[in-house]
């Protein structure tokens, strides 16, 4: 009895919106692996199941930019599903985004998006990052929609975040990883220039 209240419980899991990422997600690792992709069935008693479950929730409470990349980066490098929702883990894969993505492309890219903002949320692009606040800045930039190489060139922000609460300051510190990106700024001045005089020119 107590073996089917388990099995039940799994299949119902498994026909929860999450389940179904979760298995999406579990075929397109063995996909990557050059592996057949067994039934649902068989994934739901497999011991990653509950990997994969945990996965899918974590990755959309973290708001992964692209999970196939993610998944495929951590196939490349050898990291099994146990270790895929570490903190650690994931701070791999956002360094080995933002060495993919060119720091021009990211930049013009969030400059883009501040303005779409401040259009949304009928403001001015001046007011839009007390407009949005901490929590949503952390959260576009954990997806990489607003990226560090705009936010740590801009003068604003930075004074903008010296101006916050404590707990407010420690969500951005929890997304924004600001010793290594200064660390990058640092290594390319005239870029990192660029990219201050165009937030000052907007008042970003």
């Amino acid at each position: 009895m107590k073996h089917f209240c388990v099995e039940r419980d799994k299949l119902e899991r498994l026909q929860s919106p999450q389940g179904q990422a979760a298995y999406a997600m579990y075929s397109e690792w063995m996909r990557l692996q050059r592996r057949s992709v067994p039934p649902a069935s068989t994934f739901m008693v497999s011991k990653q199941f509950n990997y994969f479950m945990q996965f899918a929730l974590w990755s959309e409470k973290t708001a992964i930019p692209n999970v196939n990349q993610f998944i495929k980066l951590m196939v490349d490098s050898g990291t099994q599903p146990v270790l895929w929702c570490r903190t650690a883990t994931y701070m791999l894969y956002l360094e080995w985004y933002d060495n993919t993505y060119p720091p021009e492309q990211q930049f013009v890219e969030s400059f883009d998006l501040l303005h779409m903002l401040a259009t949304d949320h009928h403001c001015t692009v001046q007011e839009i990052y007390t407009e949005l606040g901490a929590s949503e800045i952390a959260k576009l930039v954990r997806r990489r929609k607003l990226s560090p190489w705009l936010l740590v060139a801009s003068r604003k922000f930075l004074m903008w975040v010296s101006s916050l609460p404590q707990v407010e300051r420690e969500i951005l510190n929890g997304a924004i990883d600001f010793a290594a990106f200064a660390k990058k700024i640092n290594q390319q001045k005239e870029l990192a220039a660029d990219f201050g005089r165009a937030c000052e020119a907007e008042g970003i």
